[in-house]
């Protein structure tokens, strides 16, 4: 490019006989930016060695090679890496929220323990998932105890230990929520109360562009305090 007057330092692009400024670089430092057909500038990274210092992009980005995020680095969009160095790729997993607060329950009717909002969208696209973990114990004694976890308005029931005798046992949910629709999630899960364990496939018809609720729910034989609640933790799977 002819230098048309601007020192070396600035990168320029040329639309019609007018030189845009773009940047200027500094010494040790590498840039890497994309322009869009009006000549405005959509990214820009300050590239020291291996290490990028900001990144500020509105389109698509291919960052190849080995990099470090330093600082509070925000990706949006679908965000995919390799597997490994062949051609198949991944979506991240993340932790959406996460608590072992202690919840104990005494009731007798079904109540609602621990929820969650799942924000707008999360459930993008069909095949985006989440996976809902939840723990605890039981009271020692013979009561009949039930937890579950429920998805969505309608309260579909994703997960139950069904009503189980656990003397001092332990309990366990795990149930993961699968979009096939923009109101269609497919729920599958194992629940396990001391040595007792059930399967439980259900349909929930929640629009995914909404916020879509998830309950964590107990319901006691008798009342007293039978059910504790240990933590929770619900994680994106893409």
């Amino acid at each position: 490019m002819p230098n048309d007057g601007f020192p070396s330092r600035y990168i320029r692009r040329i639309r019609g006989t007018t030189a845009v400024v773009l940047s200027d670089l500094l010494p040790g430092q590498g840039v890497g930016m994309a322009v869009d057909d009006s000549g405005a500038l959509k990214h820009y990274s300050d590239v020291d060695g291996a290490t990028i210092i900001s990144v500020d992009a509105t389109h698509a980005q291919t960052i190849a090679g080995a990099k470090t995020f330093t600082g509070a680095t925000a990706l949006t969009g679908g965000l995919t890496i390799n597997a490994g160095t062949g051609a198949a790729t991944v979506t991240p997993v993340g932790v959406l929220t996460v608590s072992t607060a202690i919840v104990t329950s005494a009731a007798t009717a079904k109540t609602t323990n621990i929820s969650y909002s799942l924000p707008a969208n999360t459930l993008s696209a069909d095949g985006k998932g989440i996976r809902i973990t939840t723990w605890g114990t039981c009271a020692g004694n013979g009561n009949n105890k039930t937890v579950t976890v429920d998805v969505g308005a309608g309260a579909a029931i994703a997960a139950t230990t069904g009503a189980v005798a656990n003397n001092a046992g332990h309990f366990r949910l795990v149930v993961e929520v699968i979009r096939t629709g923009a109101a269609a999630l497919a729920c599958s899960s194992l629940a396990v109360s001391n040595a007792t364990a059930k399967v439980t496939t259900v349909t929930d018809t929640s629009d995914t562009t909404a916020a879509i609720l998830i309950a964590i729910t107990s319901t006691n034989g008798t009342a007293s305090d039978d059910t504790i609640h240990k933590g929770y933790l619900i994680e994106a799977l893409g």
